[in-house]
C-alpha cells in the first residue's frame, strides 16, 4: 500500500514538473533556459516510467535498473522544480517592478508637462 502511494506521489511530482519547467524555459530568468527544457524532458521520462510501474507493464526490478541510470543524469541537471519556480518568481517580481517604474515615469512626465 505504501509503495503505491510513493509511486503516485512521484508520478504527480514529475507530471507537475513538466509544465512548470517548460514555462520557466520560456519566461524564466536563468541564463540557460535549456536547463528547464532538459528537466522537463527528464520529468516526462519519469512520469511515463511511474505510470508504467503503476500499471504493471514493467516489472519493478527492470524499472529500477533503468531508472538508476537515468537518475545519475537527473542530478546533474538539478532538482526537478526548484530552479524553475525560483526563476519564474524572479521574472514576475522584476516584471512588476518594471511596470511600476513605467507608471511612475508616465506620472512624472505628465507633471512636467503641466
Amino acid at each position: 500500500m505504501f509503495s503505491a502511494w510513493v509511486i503516485w506521489l512521484n508520478l504527480v511530482g514529475a507530471a507537475v514538473a513538466i509544465p512548470v519547467n517548460l514555462l520557466a524555459a520560456r519566461r524564466g530568468f536563468l541564463a540557460s533556459s535549456w536547463v528547464h527544457s532538459v528537466i522537463a524532458v527528464f520529468a516526462g521520462i519519469y512520469a511515463c516510467g511511474y505510470a508504467l510501474l503503476l500499471t504493471g507493464t514493467v516489472p519493478l526490478a527492470e524499472w529500477g535498473e533503468f531508472f538508476r541510470g537515468v537518475s545519475i543524469a537527473v542530478w546533474w541537471v538539478g532538482p526537478w522544480m526548484l530552479p524553475a519556480l525560483v526563476s519564474l518568481h524572479m521574472w514576475r517580481r522584476v516584471r512588476t517592478e518594471v511596470v511600476v517604474a513605467a507608471q511612475r515615469q508616465v506620472v512624472a512626465d505628465d507633471a512636467d508637462r503641466r
